[in-house]
């Protein structure tokens, strides 16, 4: 029945007690891999278990942490900015902001998106709190099962939420388990779980109004693959090469005195060369440093190809390397980042439908209450967080000016967060000053002769100079 990351059931089974059991001992494989994931994205890498047969040798750990980069690039790419949402109907979008502002919606909606980046699909969990108010957090896919129609619809048939709790005592692990289907929760706990006392005991069945699974699924792509995953063996390879560079330097540290044709010295004469810092060789002696020939040049040239490679596969740009900040041109950036936008464009795709869903639960339970809100007159946003050339943008403006709305505009600018507030603002300015210059670009000379009263007009006549 679970194939992989998804659960697909035909219609009309239902999820039991046994059936949720047996799904949650089949998703062990999946918990380990979320689990390396996580180690990854923390800088838990597995150059930290190498170990040497022989202990003498140095033995550097060093942890370049790639994974961490990849993830909080992509995720501030996409979410960095907060979604934009628009309605028609100002009541409806207020509710629903006083729900997100509830929710802290921006926070739940970038964790969504950090999770879904490190292990490939993260989880939100709707209910409704003691007090009436609409709640809605994420969830790590560690604690959800989601089920599936085994149709061509694949519709959400359950959800299984399951976490274990270990008591500080005695140690004996209890596991609770909650059963989501489309119009209630079914919770359990099972006492001594893994031990043949093992105790199931139904807490009751809950009714939940939102007239569907309240659980939904962000996933990263369809493959529900994390954005490094395909890049372990890379991130692994560069951290060996690097621990070896610092391995060699140590190498280079621990350099053996040789002493030729000196057999006769002993350690006391030794320990005098150290304090003394001389020593006398006679006749066909020598001396010199025994240390190990090192190509520098042969570990950079790896360590940088793969580096190149672990951003090439990842579409994640290096934001720091000089390719990128030699030319920071609004058009220039796109194309950097060009790779990195096609996996966005794909995902926000993937993510509007889920966010929908969202709205269109929390509209549910919202139109319950006497409203008649269609949640189908929301539109979503996504903001990308590219860096921005404000200079460029600026002449950009400028020279659309009289071609496009001063809204329209005003809206290119990364500055202006509230395109109508500013209109506004824009306005009132108007009223208190009306012969003040507006517009986005600066007013020619010309254009603030015309604007002036008749009377300054003659001034700046009588004034100005008289031509032979």
């Amino acid at each position: 029945m679970a194939n992989k990351l998804v659960v697909r059931l035909n219609k009309g089974v239902q999820v039991d007690l046994n059936l949720a059991n047996t799904l949650i001992v089949d998703w062990v494989m999946n918990k380990n891999r979320y689990s390396s994931l996580q180690n990854y994205y923390v800088g838990d890498h597995s150059i930290k278990t190498r170990t040497f047969a022989d202990t003498t040798k140095p033995n550097n750990k060093v942890i370049n942490n790639f994974a961490s980069y990849i993830v909080d690039v992509r995720s501030g790419y996409f979410t960095g900015v907060p979604l934009t949402y628009t309605s028609e109907d100002e009541k409806y979008l207020e509710e629903l902001r006083d729900i997100f502002d509830t929710n802290n919606e921006t926070d739940v909606t970038a964790e969504l998106d950090k999770i879904s980046n490190i292990k490939g699909h993260a989880y939100e969990l709707l209910w409704v709190d003691e007090d009436s108010n609409i709640r809605f957090k994420e969830v790590n896919p560690e604690e959800i099962i989601m089920v599936y129609s085994a149709d061509i619809t694949e519709k959400p048939m359950y959800a299984i939420r399951y976490y274990d709790e270990v008591s500080p005592l005695d140690k004996v692990v209890k596991r609770y388990i909650d059963i989501y289907s489309a119009v209630d929760i079914q919770h359990y706990v099972i006492d001594k779980v893994n031990t043949k006392e093992a105790t199931p005991l139904s807490l009751g069945t809950d009714p939940h109004y939102f007239g569907e699974v309240p659980v939904i699924e962000y996933v990263n792509n369809s493959e529900r693959m994390g954005s490094f995953e395909d890049e372990v063996a890379l991130i692994d390879a560069y951290n060996i090469a690097q621990s070896d560079s610092v391995n060699d330097i140590q190498y280079f540290n621990d350099a053996y005195l040789k002493l030729k044709n000196m057999s006769g010295t002993e350690s006391a004469d030794i320990q005098a060369m150290k304090e003394n810092r001389v020593l006398l060789v006679e006749g066909d002696g020598d001396a010199d440093w025994l240390t190990k020939n090192v190509n520098d040049t042969y570990l950079e040239n790896i360590k940088d190809r793969i580096s190149k490679d672990i951003h090439k596969f990842s579409k994640t740009p290096n934001l720091v390397s000089e390719e990128f900040i030699a030319n920071l041109s609004g058009t220039a950036i796109r194309y950097k980042v060009w790779g990195l936008e096609q996996d966005t464009a794909k995902k926000e795709r993937k993510w509007k439908k889920a966010l929908m869903t969202r709205i269109r639960l929390i509209t549910n339970i919202l139109n319950l209450k006497g409203n008649k809100y269609d949640w189908k007159s929301l539109k979503i946003t996504f903001n990308r967080n590219l860096p921005q050339n404000v200079m460029e943008l600026g002449q950009m403006v400028s020279q659309l000016r009289g071609t496009v709305s001063v809204e329209t505009l005003l809206g290119q600018l990364p500055f202006v967060e509230d395109v109508k507030q500013e209109m506004d603002r824009l306005e009132e300015e108007r009223t208190k000053n009306p012969f003040g210059d507006y517009n986005i670009a600066p007013p020619s000379n010309q254009d603030n002769k015309d604007k002036m009263p008749m009377d300054k007009k003659d001034m700046m006549a009588n004034n100005s100079p008289s031509k032979e």
